[in-house]
């Protein structure tokens, strides 16, 4: 049976730096997509989808069947990195070769790579900045709103594929190296530091409340003693669990708002929920969404993220999107774990919905609920999870020590 492996993500994802690691890792053939057809096209990837703009039947043809030769002439298993959708003229266009490779073998999984649109659009910019791609910001912007729809779109490809009979994932590029490498392993089949086998847990724990008490109290979210001990907890299950994929919500962090709860567009890096340190990507703060360098390469700054109206939009489709893309993480995972669903002696109401989507796909829900924190009359406890009271009473539950 041939395993093909898919990673797909819209721009900026830096996909390059991924399957370098997984290269050196599993020893696995790992093409891009994008170059192969470049290569075999004779044209740059951009004036390729141009007619795919144009509705070319011959180009959406050829890069079919290039895709399908690139399946039968390779080994097994075989991963390549593609773009599911395309963006140009404000035209989001599916990719035909990538319905073409799922066509092709007995096996498929698709990874959804997921970046923080602020990164992504700093990486474009340094990018046509150096001349590595054509300059877009007149003829091709792509501003953040673009970005998200485009991204947006591909998710929705991602839900059509996993009908059409493909194993589907969502994941973040800032979870860590470790867990990118297991995430490849299990799609791959193979074994990965003595582990054959992965099981897949979604990790929901309060978000917005953290961030409040933070602001509250003047100080920085990356070092607020809560942020910090949910994330030590992540990294200690991690350690812990050597068999255990865990999918972390805030490896995309982009609900990142100033005192008037007004979306921030001067990122620094204290303002970002901390993620672990051994990524595979660097990542540089401060980034200023209105520098010169965006203007200059992307969008038009003083239209787009300058206007309070525009402004306002792209907060309602991030949180749009923050939601849609953790309802797929429970979707994906094979139980879910509620760190202090009831922290500050409350319910936090995306934790619980988290807990109820679970609960009602049948999925255990393992909950660390310290004693303190307890109460009989909260509606979180109603037969839809498994209470414990720590960490290493967790750890037993799933049977890591």
């Amino acid at each position: 049976m041939k395993r093909l492996v898919i990673l797909a993500g819209v721009t900026g994802i830096n996909i390059e730096g991924l399957t370098k690691e997984v290269s050196r890792e599993f020893g696995v053939d790992t093409v891009k997509l994008e170059d192969h057809v470049e290569y075999e096209m004779g044209s740059m990837i951009f004036a390729i989808v141009e007619q795919l703009v144009r509705k070319n039947s011959i180009v959406r043809d050829r890069m079919a069947r290039l895709a399908r030769d690139l399946v039968e002439s390779t080994g097994d298993p075989l991963i390549v990195a593609v773009h599911m959708t395309y963006y140009r003229r404000r035209h989001i266009v599916p990719n035909p070769a990538t319905s073409s490779l799922l066509s092709s073998p007995e096996s498929t999984t698709i990874i959804n790579y997921v970046e923080d649109y602020y990164h992504a659009l700093e990486r474009m910019a340094e990018r046509a900045a150096q001349g590595r791609t054509p300059d877009v910001a007149r003829a091709q912007p792509l501003d953040p709103l673009g970005y998200l729809y485009w991204r947006g779109a591909d998710q929705s490809m991602l839900d059509l594929y996993k009908i059409l009979g493909a194993e589907a994932y969502i994941f973040g590029m800032k979870h860590s190296r470790e867990m990118h490498m297991r995430m490849i392993a299990h799609a791959l089949k193979m074994e990965y530091r003595g582990v054959k086998r992965f099981r897949k847990a979604y990790v929901s724990h309060p978000i917005t409340k953290v961030r409040k008490k933070s602001r509250e109290e003047g100080l920085p979210i990356r070092d607020y003693k809560d942020a910090v001990e949910i994330e030590r907890f992540k990294r200690i299950l991690e350690k812990e669990c050597t068999d255990l994929i865990i999918f972390s919500p805030t490896t995309i962090d982009e609900a990142i708002y100033d005192d008037g709860f007004r979306l921030k567009t001067l990122i620094r890096r204290e303002d970002r929920w901390p993620h672990p340190d051994d990524t595979l990507h660097d990542y540089n703060y401060p980034i200023d969404l209105s520098s010169r360098k965006f203007s200059d390469y992307l969008y038009p700054v003083e239209e787009t993220i300058k206007n309070q109206g525009y402004l306002a939009l792209l907060q309602e489709i991030i949180e749009s999107q923050i939601e849609s893309r953790d309802y797929a993480y429970v979707s994906q995972s094979d139980f879910i774990i509620a760190y202090r669903p009831t922290m500050y002696g409350e319910e936090h109401r995306g934790v619980e919905a988290e807990i109820h989507t679970a609960a009602g796909q049948g999925k255990t829900v393992y909950a660390i609920v310290p004693e303190h924190e307890w109460r009989d009359d909260q509606r979180l406890f109603r037969g839809l999870h498994y209470p414990l009271t720590d960490l290493d009473k967790l750890l037993k539950a799933l049977k890591c020590t």
